[in-house]
């Protein structure tokens, strides 16, 4: 968990919840899936982290590279979506990606790494406790990117510092 807004996180059984790019097998098993956002107690949509594809060279399409920035339209869509329901927003983060605009309006921001649709639902309504540390610091903006020698590690003040994660605590 990078950002839990509130405290919105675990979700409560039974929602209504509207999703894209997750099972509606997995969301059947949480609550019930609805196809509008205004419909839904709460939203899960799951990203993958930015990249712009490439093809020019031999393996080159086999490496995710580019900007880490999420395109404006897909912010703004998302933004549309948190203002009818509460948004949770799970990146997978084969890389690092900019998640900064996404802080304005998601209820809660979850990184995964690979994980099945069931099991990030599992994580996001407490049946089993979500944990997990950033293995890489997840920067500001792609302008702190730019700045920053491609063969130092980590950044002088990331968003979100390596071995950065939130817990659900059961105490």
């Amino acid at each position: 968990m990078l950002h839990d807004e509130g405290g919105r996180l675990p979700l409560a059984s039974g929602l209504r919840i509207y999703a894209e790019r997750v099972s509606p097998e997995a969301v059947e098993r949480h609550g019930k899936l609805v196809d509008r956002p205004e419909d839904a107690d709460v939203a899960v949509v799951r990203l993958t982290a930015p990249f712009d594809p490439r093809s020019d060279l031999f393996l080159e399409s086999w490496f995710h590279q580019g900007s880490l920035d999420f395109p404006p339209g897909l912010v703004a869509r998302l933004e549309r979506i948190a203002a009818v329901c509460p948004l949770v927003v799970d990146v997978v983060l084969d890389r690092p990606a900019v998640v900064t605009p996404l802080l304005r309006f998601a209820s809660a921001v979850v990184g995964s790494f690979g994980s099945c649709d069931d099991a990030l639902l599992d994580a996001i309504t407490g049946t089993i406790p979500p944990m997990g540390r950033l293995p890489f610091d997840l920067p500001r903006s792609m302008d702190q990117v730019r700045g920053h020698g491609e063969d130092v590690p980590g950044y002088d003040d990331p968003l979100f510092p390596f071995g950065h994660g939130l817990r659900l605590d059961a105490d």
